[in-house]
């Protein structure tokens, strides 16, 4: 999929995601999703055409790929939702490992590389921020709804375009940073809301 579209490209259709969480927690998990927060997950998904660009050379069968990630992703985060009800952070975060480990070993059947030493500190920096990164997403699906966590993520966008910048040397087009930035605002948007309702319910709890 990285070999195939820019890095940039790649994380703003990746991040349909949280706009997928949305509306699969509405289902799932029986959490409200109000109209306002409906429409918020309707600009998003223009957002993603508009990276996509369906009808142009821009939009080739690749794209496709990040789109499955995102739907696969959103599943996988309903899922952690509900496993945090039951079972401790260390033990999801140890299934994880061990589930992807098996799954890393069936694709290398497609074609083994030998492991070259200078990589072996990279591997162990992917792995190390890997399981600390989802530690802390489990925990915070555990204290908080779905729907507030989500738009948080949407911060990856702009370590991604820097990390594209420095070690690529991709520049983002034109219809990438305004879809990236309809993606971010309508993810941002929902977040904002939920924590207005949430301080508008404590106020009149406490009252």
């Amino acid at each position: 999929m990285l070999g195939l579209l820019p890095l940039a490209e790649v994380v703003a259709i990746v991040f349909a995601g949280p706009l997928f969480m949305t509306l699969l927690a509405k289902t799932l998990l029986r959490e409200r999703v109000g109209p306002q927060r409906l429409a918020a997950v309707v600009i998003g998904f223009v957002g993603v055409l508009i990276v996509i660009r369906p009808g142009t050379e821009a939009m080739t069968w690749a794209v496709l790929l990040p789109l499955a990630v995102a739907l696969l992703d959103s599943i996988r985060d309903i899922v952690t939702r509900r496993l945090t009800l039951g079972e401790s952070s260390q033990r999801i975060v140890l299934t994880t490992a061990i589930v992807l480990a098996l799954a890393g070993a069936v694709t290398s059947l497609q074609g083994w590389q030998s492991w070259r030493q200078a990589d072996t500190v990279w591997f162990v920096a992917s792995a190390s921020c890997f399981v600390t990164a989802n530690f802390f997403m489990i925990e915070a699906y555990r204290h908080a709804q779905i729907v507030v966590i989500a738009p948080f993520k949407y911060l990856q966008l702009c370590w991604s375009i820097i990390a594209g910048l420095l070690f690529w040397g991709e520049v983002p087009g034109l219809a990438v940073i305004v879809g990236i930035c309809v993606i971010f605002a309508s993810g941002i948007y929902i977040g904002w809301r939920e924590a207005r309702l949430g301080r508008q319910s404590k106020i009149t709890v406490d009252h």
